[in-house]
């Protein structure tokens, strides 16, 4: 009974360490801000380093692109759950929502990594219209990085 006691203690200590689940009081503006920029400047930092793989590269191919493309839409997906997860302050909540539904819908948009590659994207201009929306969204909250 002890030892099941410690593992269960143990997986909540890890639980909340990782930043899983959500708090009970929302967040300050500045920490709201300070923790959606560090889960962008990750997926950003994340999202360089997969182009850079394939840039410049006399080899990188359709394939290899759309294999990236691929891998950098995933990784947006799962910043746009994670900014989810923070409970903004009632003084940005209505914001940070507009903000967050920007977001939802620029990754709801993404098309296939191979209909990109092929030049076949007729929501790249929609795209861009929610991206600038999430930008100016996200800085009148102080997010200043978020999204790039």
């Amino acid at each position: 009974m002890r030892r099941g006691v410690s593992v269960a203690l143990a997986a909540v200590a890890v639980l909340v360490a990782a930043g899983c689940g959500s708090s009970s009081q929302p967040l300050t503006r500045s920490q709201l801000a300070s923790r959606a920029e560090a889960i962008c400047h990750r997926v950003n930092q994340q999202t360089l380093a997969l182009y850079r793989s394939v840039q410049g590269s006399r080899s990188a191919d359709k394939a290899a692109l759309a294999r990236v493309l691929s891998e950098v839409a995933a990784r947006q997906r799962a910043a746009v759950k994670q900014l989810d997860a923070l409970e903004p302050p009632s003084t940005v909540k209505a914001r940070y929502q507009q903000f967050n539904a920007a977001m939802h819908a620029v990754v709801s948009m993404q098309r296939p990594a191979s209909a990109i590659v092929g030049g076949d994207d007729p929501q790249l201009e929609e795209r861009g219209v929610q991206m600038g929306k999430a930008l100016r969204l996200a800085k009148g909250i102080g997010i200043e990085h978020c999204p790039s």
